[in-house]
């Protein structure tokens, strides 16, 4: 988290001073900035497009519950609570 932080702002301030203010290596973050994504990152990414799709479907009147049951009968399994913190803002 700390390193995404870093990352967004990258631009605007130094690496340098924001690894020291966050009290993390600069090390550490190009290491970070040099990983690939992780496998649970890359689901979540498809989960979320498939979980827009089906709010569109709904004409946005799916909320969760509905959601999740519809991601199980597409054989994706998921937690309703995981469909639950997809933000809004990629839902609209």
């Amino acid at each position: 988290m700390r390193y995404n932080c870093i990352h967004r702002r990258r631009y605007q301030h130094s690496i340098r001073t924001m690894c020291q203010l966050l009290k993390v290596s600069r090390s550490g973050y190009y290491d970070w900035c040099n990983r690939s994504e992780s496998v649970r990152t890359l689901k979540n990414r498809e989960l979320t497009q498939l979980i827009k799709q089906l709010h569109l479907d709904s004409n946005g009147v799916y909320g969760a519950r509905k959601l999740h049951r519809e991601l199980l009968e597409l054989g994706e399994p998921c937690g309703r609570h995981r469909v639950s913190e997809a933000p809004l803002s990629t839902l609209c």
